[in-house]
C-alpha cells in the first residue's frame, strides 16, 4: 500500500517503481475537492491510472457531503475521514445518513447500489 499518496516522497515515482494494492490519496489533494478543478484533475487521473493496474483507491480525509460526492463521481473506491465515520479501534458501520448518501452517489454516477 502507498499512504499519503501526493505529500512528500509519495508522488507519480514512487507509484511507477512498485506494485501497490492499494493507494490513499492525501488529505490535502481531498480536501476541498470540490471547489477545486486543478484537485480535481490530479485525483480523477490517479484513480484512471490506478484503476487501469488494478489498485484500490481510498480517498483520505473525507469531511464533508461534497468531498465524498465528489470523489465517488470521481471513481474512488473507499473513502475515510471524519464525515465517514471517527476513527476507532473497531470497524465501525457509517451512520445511517452517511450510508443512504453513499447509496444515491452511486446509484446517480454509477447505476448501481453500494454501500461499501
Amino acid at each position: 500500500a502507498i499512504d499519503d499518496y501526493g505529500r512528500g516522497y509519495n508522488n507519480q515515482s514512487i507509484l511507477l517503481g512498485t506494485s501497490p494494492d492499494v493507494l490513499k490519496i492525501d488529505i490535502e489533494i481531498v480536501r476541498g475537492i470540490d471547489k477545486d478543478r486543478d484537485r480535481q484533475a490530479l485525483a480523477s487521473r490517479q484513480i484512471s491510472y490506478c484503476k487501469e493496474r488494478n489498485i484500490l483507491v481510498i480517498a483520505e480525509g473525507v469531511e464533508c457531503a461534497a468531498e465524498m460526492e465528489t470523489l465517488i463521481s470521481l471513481g474512488v473506491d473507499c473513502l475515510q475521514g471524519f464525515y465517514i465515520g471517527r476513527p476507532n479501534f473497531e470497524a465501525v458501520q457509517p451512520k445511517k445518513k452517511v450510508l443512504k448518501e453513499i447509496s444515491a452517489y452511486y446509484r446517480y454516477y454509477y447505476g448501481e447500489n453500494r454501500e461499501s
